[in-house]
């Protein structure tokens, strides 16, 4: 996401749409969300995958010490994700962490 941006639904719709279009496969969805300014409910909402099929199996999302930080712990206490979601704050570790786990779908 670009940083100082405002993420609205029509935003994460069509992230969803190109990202669903480059694979056939299930995946991890790795979100860079260093620097966003604010992100929609119904943008959260659609980011927590509940209600709609989807094959991404988990959410990364990279963040900073600030205020992607904060966004990032408020969707996820209030989204609550259908789907494993973890916080990072840099993309080696990101990287890496859905190889950590087992993921059973």
């Amino acid at each position: 996401m670009k940083p100082g941006s405002e993420v609205h639904l029509e935003d994460v719709i069509e992230n969803s749409e190109c990202v669903n279009a480059l694979t056939q496969d299930d995946f991890t969805l790795i979100v860079d969300a260093r620097g966003v300014k604010s992100i929609t409910k119904d943008a959260r909402e659609h980011f927590s995958v509940k209600g709609r099929s989807s094959r991404c199996l988990s959410i990364v999302i990279i963040v900073d010490f600030h205020l992607s930080r904060m966004i990032a712990n408020f969707y996820i206490g209030f989204a609550k994700p259908a789907l494993p979601v973890k916080l990072f704050n840099d993309e080696t570790n990101a990287i890496d962490w859905p190889n950590t786990w087992e993921v059973t779908k």
